[in-house]
């Protein structure tokens, strides 16, 4: 599915950013956040941009430091009949600016993990996020009847899940 420029639920769409604008401003609020290992692909006119840049924090007690791969969103913008559409790039790079803004704002008014907010987008190997791992498997794990839990004393057990929601 084409998303296009005219359409009423995205936000930004009077935007007069330039594409390199935004990434600046990308690149900023990732610093303001302690994100420094930064790299982009960027090459507008193949249309092939992409994000990738490491976190680093402590998530209960394990120091971890994933990678995290994110391509923009693509917006199109309509042309006149036998022409085709193009990317619309000073949308499509704005609206990404504000989503990993918001993300980034969110897990900062949450006192949350960052990780937590790119937790879809880490990646997993040179090609697979970790969305792309665990979605085919949701069914599967909507199944898991019995999960590990661990006490005060680190020693697993296993609840069954039923019988909770039934008391």
């Amino acid at each position: 599915m084409k998303i296009y420029a005219d359409d009423t639920n995205l936000p930004y769409k009077s935007t007069t950013m330039k594409p390199i604008d935004s990434k600046r401003d990308i690149d900023a609020i990732l610093a303001r956040y302690g994100i420094t290992k930064v790299m982009w692909e960027w090459d507008l006119q193949s249309n092939n941009v992409s994000l990738t840049f490491q976190l680093s924090e402590d998530f209960k007690d394990i120091h971890i430091s994933p990678i995290i791969r994110m391509k923009p969103p693509i917006v199109w913008r309509k042309k006149r009949r036998g022409q085709p559409d193009e990317i619309d790039w000073r949308l499509s790079i704005r609206i990404f600016h504000w989503y990993i803004k918001n993300q980034l704002a969110m897990t900062y008014a949450m006192q949350s993990q960052k990780i937590l907010a790119f937790l879809p987008y880490v990646a997993v190997n040179e090609l697979e996020t970790l969305k792309d791992v665990v979605i085919p498997h949701l069914e599967e794990i909507k199944q898991l009847k019995k999960l590990p839990l661990l006490n005060e004393n680190k020693q697993a057990i296993e609840v069954d899940y039923e019988e909770v929601e039934k008391e």
